[in-house]
């Protein structure tokens, strides 16, 4: 399913007129209004300009039309939260301060869940903090804002709204690429003292290879491959859909190994539905370094090889084209060098 976010134009005005006369979008949008036409024009024409009228001041909107998989089927809009006037009086909230009005307007869509994923996927424009009002017996729009992190911070039954906050933490993914033995698992250890959670290749791995009797470096049966692929997939899921914290992955990605593209992919489209900025980082090592490494007895614990496989030896690892890729030459730095030199870079990034 492809999320994705179309600024209004004139040409969705007819779907906008559709929608706004839908019994499921009346209940909760301007329910005492009936639109035509010539309403709907009046009132999202200068949306379309970017801007609304507010005493006679133009005041920023920005409004899109929500499509899944290409098809058109709802409606949001984003401005500043204190640039309209109100229902209830904004006390004591953020100063960067945004407030959101969505809905789906085709009714096929709606009662599967997708409120929660566009959530996930709009962009808040740079805001720090999030607001949104729902009514108090709109429940299935309280539960898709709670499910993508928005707190409840006051009720009033006199509006019959609740307001809701959200605040748009910056998440970070890195994506640690390195042949087998070049420290990765030891750099992401010290990362995770910045707050990151480790899900490293073995973490994925490991739940098989413990139960498998395999001598160092023989061969990993076909149907290991298939169930550490089914783990690997429920891992990503889960990252999918928790958007709280910062997360490094470790793997050995080779350029000719299509499954290995395939894994890049699905970290980064991850990164992209989760909102968080993603960082691949190669990590170079020099062959006599990679052989002192790869042979720590420390790593048997961990079911990983002690040689460097023959038929590795001369691959390259994968290609990426990212604005963020950073690549490192680790052979003479120790773990926490490296961990330096990546959340400086991060920095300079968020």
């Amino acid at each position: 399913m492809n999320i994705s976010f179309v600024p209004l134009s004139e040409s969705h005005f007819p779907l906008l007129l559709k929608w706004l006369e839908e019994t499921h979008v009346k209940t909760w949008w301007d329910k005492d209004v009936s639109y035509t036409a010539d309403l709907v024009k009046e009132k999202y024409v200068s949306y379309v300009e970017g801007y609304k009228l507010e005493n006679g001041k133009k005041k920023a909107i920005h409004s899109f039309v929500i499509y899944v998989d290409n098809n058109p089927i709802g409606y949001i809009q984003i401005y500043n939260a204190y640039d309209f006037a109100r229902n209830q009086p904004l006390l004591d909230l953020p100063k960067s301060l945004a407030a959101i009005d969505f809905f789906i307007g085709e009714s096929a869509y709606i009662r599967k869940g997708l409120g929660a994923e566009i959530l996930k996927s709009f962009d808040y424009q740079g805001y720090e903090n999030i607001l949104v009002d729902p009514d108090i017996d709109n429940i299935a729009a309280i539960k898709a804002y709670e499910k993508t992190g928005f707190k409840r911070i006051k009720a009033s039954t006199d509006t019959h709204e609740i307001l809701m906050l959200k605040e748009t933490l910056m998440t970070v993914i890195i994506y640690l690429i390195g042949r087998s033995g070049t420290g990765k698992y030891t750099i992401a250890k010290e990362l995770a003292q910045s707050g990151y959670k480790i899900i490293d290749n073995q973490l994925i791995n490991n739940p098989i290879f413990s139960i498998l009797d395999l001598d160092n470096g023989a061969p990993v049966p076909k149907e290991a491959w298939e169930a550490i692929g089914k783990i690997r997939n429920i891992v990503f899921d889960f990252m999918s859909n928790e958007t709280q914290h910062n997360y490094i992955l470790t793997n050995e990605l080779f350029d000719d190994d299509i499954g290995d593209h395939q894994c890049y992919a699905q970290v980064e489209e991850i990164a992209i539905k989760r909102g968080s900025i993603f960082v691949p980082i190669k990590l170079q090592i020099s062959e006599a370094e990679n052989i002192k490494r790869i042979t720590n007895q420390a790593r048997a614990l961990r079911y990983k090889s002690l040689s460097i496989d023959e038929r590795d030896r001369d691959r390259k690892l994968i290609q990426i084209s990212h604005p963020n890729l950073l690549e490192i030459e680790v052979s003479d730095l120790t773990p926490s060098a490296v961990a330096k030199i990546i959340l400086a870079f991060i920095s300079e990034k968020l």
